[in-house]
């Protein structure tokens, strides 16, 4: 009886697991993001249905090796954080590479896509007297940011260009401030020009031996000299 009563109790503990599982599964396919588990040798063990989004069936990632997916020029970046084993704050997060979409160009080429990615080790506790616990598997969630990438370069883009006209303008400024001092100082060197050749008339008629004078229209005289 008592054996009967203990595989009535693991049963129920087999279908609890199993429905637990279900629906962990369903909640994480509604997820637009690819989450995805690795197990210890770097094989997809499962993947959501975000998958689709990237161009990938879930049953066609099953198997593969993470890096099969992964830019070969990326694949230094990709290393030991799409295959995390650390957990925590040491565990990766929002790390940006490039990953190969399925989906073909009309060029038969495979579509680079930006990714996020945060991922953390799995650890499984062993069973015996010393105890401790085992690294078994990876879980992470893969992100699109081609959005966000093509924002933050219009954004830079739109910084560059904003600082462009701005030093455009101040120079613009700076050109007609130079200009105006240029135009004003050269007024003054005429206006002083004006002077000195006046006093220098002056003199000369003052010193001149011979009476001179101005005369206006009605006959008043405007100028005498010495």
């Amino acid at each position: 009886r008592e054996i009967e009563k203990q595989l009535a109790v693991n049963k129920l503990t087999e279908e609890f697991i199993r429905a637990s599982e279900t629906n962990y599964r369903n909640i994480m396919n509604l997820f637009p993001d690819l989450i995805y588990r690795l197990d210890s040798e770097g094989r997809f063990t499962y993947v959501s249905q975000g998958s689709a989004g990237f161009g990938f069936e879930p049953e066609h990632l099953i198997g593969k090796r993470f890096n099969e997916i992964v830019h070969p020029d990326d694949r230094h970046i990709a290393q030991y954080r799409f295959n995390e084993k650390r957990t925590g704050e040491r565990a990766a997060r929002r790390v940006e590479f490039r990953i190969l979409s399925s989906k073909e160009t009309k060029n038969c080429e495979f579509v680079e896509v930006p990714i996020q990615l945060s991922a953390m080790g799995i650890y499984q506790n062993k069973i015996g007297e010393n105890g401790g616990s085992v690294f078994f598997a990876t879980q992470g969630i893969i992100r699109d940011i081609t959005e966000q990438k093509r924002m933050r370069e219009w954004l830079f883009k739109a910084k560059d260009e904003l600082e462009r006209q701005v030093k455009a303008r101040t120079e613009l400024l700076v050109k007609v401030n130079r200009d105006l001092g240029d135009e004003m100082q050269a007024r003054k060197m005429t206006i002083l020009a004006l002077r000195d050749s006046e006093q220098r008339l002056r003199d000369i008629l003052d010193n001149a031996p011979l009476v001179i004078f101005l005369k206006d229209p009605q006959g008043h005289y405007c100028r005498v000299n010495r």
